[in-house]
């Protein structure tokens, strides 16, 4: 499919336009005005916008396995500045992973409150393992929190996978922005 098809379905999906053929020995689709009629301007679109999660609703990530060990990242709801979240790391396997090391990657502002951010396991088939910690969120901005699970081989190969959640955390009052376009509009070449 080239670019310019592309491009269509993109603008059509976003229900911006009808299209005609412009390709020789193919029928337009709709017919074209006579030259110089002035046709009225369309009303703007609104770029798509990704919704932002219930304050009281949990957060989940899955990793995306490409090796026998899978995880499951879960934030029980989204913070607040100095807020303290539950947090949970599934981490499950289907086959045997000895020596399977589950951690928590944490960016600046957000610690582990109660719990341990990193655990040594032995997985074993259909018996996943539950890593709970309470993560307390001490600075404002959007943080990257990752889950993930690494099963080093005797070949020297490692096994993984793992799940990223990105939360805004705001401060007090401060209330998402929900129009913010994802991703911008994007304008048309002249």
């Amino acid at each position: 499919m080239t670019r310019g098809k592309l491009y269509r379905q993109w603008l059509i999906g976003l229900g911006i336009g009808v299209f005609t053929s412009a390709v020789v020995g193919c029928a337009p689709s709709a017919s074209l005005p006579p030259a110089g009629t002035i046709l009225p301007t369309p009303p703007p679109v609104a770029a798509p916008t990704a919704p932002a999660p219930a304050a009281d609703q949990p957060i989940i990530a899955d990793g995306e396995p490409a090796t026998p060990v899978h995880v499951r990242l879960i934030l029980a709801r989204l913070p607040r500045l100095g807020d303290t979240v539950e947090a949970k790391l599934i981490v499950s396997a289907i086959q045997p992973a000895p020596g399977t090391t589950a951690s928590l990657v944490l960016p600046a502002g957000v610690s582990v409150a109660a719990g341990q951010g990193e655990q040594r396991l032995d997985l074993q088939p259909g018996r996943p393992v539950t890593l709970n910690v309470v993560l307390r969120f001490d600075t404002v901005g959007t943080k990257e929190i990752i889950g993930r699970a690494l099963t080093p081989q005797p070949n020297g190969d490692i096994w993984g996978d793992q799940a990223v959640i990105y939360v805004d955390v705001l401060a007090a009052g401060q209330t998402p922005d929900q129009n913010t376009p994802t991703p911008p509009p994007a304008v048309p070449a002249s």
